[in-house]
């Protein structure tokens, strides 16, 4: 991963389940569904020139299928901690390296922790919107 200014983390069965609409039921399909969304944001993060991107999902370790991602995308596991909490310890971390951090979730209390941790809160809808067309993120982190 570059040393960029600002980091994106994702959390990554929040906005998977956010994009399309559901959770799968097995593991198999919960697995499917992250590899269509890391594949799309593989290809989004490419064309990224000022982002590093971290997604981080629920659970231990699996293969996701993503035959590359791009040195500016890192996808990790929460092990048996929470998704929110590691989200949240790495915000902390980036804040104390002076990074500009956004987290992209539809959940309310990590959202609202995100905020008091002076990170910026994106939601998943956007970044969907973004990664969909090739857009750029704009503004979002700047602050």
């Amino acid at each position: 991963m570059t040393a960029r200014a600002k980091v994106l983390l994702i959390d990554g069965s929040n906005v998977v389940h956010a994009v399309f609409g559901f959770w799968p039921e097995t593991r198999e399909q919960q697995n499917l569904a992250a590899e269509d969304f890391i594949a799309a944001l593989s290809d989004w993060t490419d064309r990224q020139t000022d982002w590093d991107v971290e997604v981080v999902f629920d659970g231990g370790t699996r293969p996701l299928g993503a035959s590359r991602t791009p040195p500016d995308l890192r996808v990790v596991f929460s092990g048996h901690a929470s998704a929110d909490d590691v989200i949240l310890e790495r915000a902390r971390a980036l804040r104390y390296f002076q990074k500009r951090v956004t987290i992209v979730t539809w959940d309310r209390a990590l959202a609202q922790s995100a905020r008091e941790e002076e990170a910026k809160v994106l939601d998943p809808q956007s970044l969907w919107r973004a990664v969909s067309s090739g857009a750029r993120l704009g503004g979002w982190g700047a602050k």
